[in-house]
């Protein structure tokens, strides 16, 4: 009976294995579910509200499964040989009999790297242990810290030949150089007359008006002892620091030259494709898993072997009244292949709009109508706030399928203009107005005793330059406000639409080049007063009174 139980039934260990497979079939199944999922609500997000409702785009199939696949990095080892020389007689690592000794026991070592378990373990961790794992990594060297072996080896001196001694290199071993109270002539001018050949008015008797004596360092030879060897014509050599012997060192290490390998034959089109542009981003941003081990055991093979999982597959959707299809790829539910279906959903409102810019229609009406469209209203908003390179970089973040740069590029442009067009005129009322109130201001802080009183109190005559800076900045900045503070109400009545009635209040025009005229008009008004105010007899800061003088004023 108990053996025919035992037949009636599965070992527990296989029912364990069977309950494994099931949970992991289970967990893959939810874990597709979930990217198709976030793929679908993503291509949802970016098409609802430019053409169609949210519940007008649907997913009318999906295929996406959970591919495994085998790769592998393997390394190429190269070894790197540097070599130096140190005077005297020195041992760092391996003694030696020459050159040609050190070169063979380097290439032993580089040889046994290849067929030690323990080297082809810290080959593989140097892979898998970067946040890549190697996997993908091409023809990039990679150093090896762990391989290093110094070879040494001494050698007479080829400048001194042992002799410890060489040549003095400025007598040339003649033991004498020239003289320098004479410069090698063997006259000197006379010390008595100063050369002149007179003292007192009557002939020098040294010289007797010749004005030149013998040379008493040298007693008119021209020459004196050489003071670099002392006369001795040698001095220590300075190649081996007078031991005679050199000490040559030879440092081995090495760097690997990494090789990716596998089949894109065993994966989709799509896989392939995005594996061989950017492996290792892939790996390192865990879009794909990887489970790595030491290469196979197989002669000379070094690296990491790689068992590789991804979900791709094909996602059809029906967006309004297009049907679509892309490739999903990673497990941050990527879409590949997808058409530019915005640009067709939208162009028609980014060419009016394009229109109304170039002068045809009412520009402020034409913005009204083209933000219904979000990616259009979200250009505009984010237009008010940075440049148009950013602006596009932006909505191709936002909106990374289905848009095509260069639509995303020109709706950015469109939204820069469109603005700048509604605003150009309350923008230069701003700017006038700004003007005017700090010139008013100005005038009083100049013209009454306000500017020389603060001077008075400046610790040094040059520092008061501070007193005409904050100004200035401060001018600056007031003007540049009431240019955007005047052109908001245009961009309220244009974008307002667009956002919660408690942040139409901060909605502001973007100043552009009157940014820069703003801070020129303010240092201008400064000047101006400045000058009034010295006209009415107050005294010319010093810096000012400097800058003056330096041009000529």
């Amino acid at each position: 009976m108990q053996k025919k139980r035992a037949q009636a039934f599965p070992s527990f260990k296989f029912l364990h294995r069977l309950a494994g497979m099931t949970d992991d079939t289970h967990s893959s199944n939810a874990s597709i579910d979930s990217l198709v999922a976030k793929a679908f609500a993503h291509v949802q997000k970016i098409f609802a509200g430019n053409g169609v409702k949210k519940e007008s785009v649907t997913l009318a199939s999906q295929s996406v499964t959970l591919h495994t696949v085998h790769a592998a990095t393997y390394l190429e080892l190269k070894p790197v040989m540097e070599e130096r020389t140190t005077p005297g007689k020195s041992v760092v690592g391996q003694m030696v009999g020459g050159r040609e000794e050190a070169t063979k026991f380097s290439n032993q070592v580089m040889a046994q790297l290849a067929t030690n378990p323990a080297t082809k373990a810290q080959m593989a961790a140097l892979l898998l242990e970067r946040p890549d794992k190697g996997f993908g990594l091409k023809q990039t060297a990679l150093p090896i810290p762990f391989v290093k072996q110094e070879y040494t080896w001494h050698e007479p001196c080829h400048t001194c030949n042992g002799s410890s001694r060489m040549t003095c290199p400025k007598c040339m071993g003649r033991r004498t150089e020239t003289c320098i109270k004479c410069t090698g002539r063997g006259l000197m001018k006379c010390p008595m007359c100063r050369a002149t050949g007179l003292l007192q008015g009557n002939k020098c008797p040294r010289c007797h008006a010749q004005r030149y004596v013998p040379c008493d360092g040298c007693k008119r030879s021209g020459f004196m002892n050489c003071r670099t060897c002392t006369a001795t014509g040698v001095i220590k050599c300075t190649t081996c620091n007078g031991i005679g012997f050199k000490t040559n060192i030879m440092t081995l290490s090495a760097q690997a030259i990494p090789y990716f390998e596998y089949d894109p034959k065993t994966m989709p089109k799509n896989a392939a494709d995005a594996i061989e542009m950017s492996a290792p981003a892939l790996a390192a941003q865990s879009q794909i898993k990887i489970k790595g081990r030491i290469a196979d055991d197989k002669e000379g093979a070094l690296g990491a072997c790689y068992e590789v999982s991804f979900p791709c597959g094909e996602m059809a959707f029906r967006i309004g009244s297009h049907d679509v299809k892309a490739q999903l790829f990673g497990y941050d539910a990527q879409l590949t292949g997808l058409p530019n279906l915005l640009d067709k959903m939208v162009g028609e409102s980014v060419r009016t709009l394009e229109e109304a810019v170039a002068g045809a229609g009412s520009v402020a009406d034409t913005i009204q109508k083209a933000t219904r469209y979000k990616i259009i209203g979200q250009a505009f908003l984010l237009s008010q706030k940075t440049s148009v390179k950013k602006v596009t970089a932006k909505l191709l973040q936002l909106y990374d399928v289905g848009l095509s740069p260069a639509l995303a590029e020109k709706i950015s442009t469109l939204a820069y203009a469109a603005t700048s067009q509604i605003t150009r005129k309350p923008r230069f009322i701003g700017f006038g107005m700004g003007v005017g109130v700090f010139t008013l201001f100005m005038a009083a802080y100049y013209l009454l005793p306000v500017r020389s009183t603060l001077g008075s109190f400046m610790p040094h005559n040059f520092i008061d330059i501070v007193l005409e800076i904050i100004p200035i900045v401060a001018g600056g900045f007031f003007i540049t406000h009431m240019v955007r503070r005047a052109g908001a109400k245009s961009v309220q009545t244009a974008l307002g639409h667009l956002v919660k009635d408690e942040m139409k209040g901060k909605l502001m025009a973007r100043a552009q080049s009157l940014s820069i005229l703003a801070y020129v008009a303010s240092a201008g008004v400064c000047i101006v007063m400045l000058e009034l105010s010295i006209v009415k007899g107050d005294s010319a800061p010093y810096w000012y009174q400097s800058l003056k003088s330096v041009i000529g004023i």
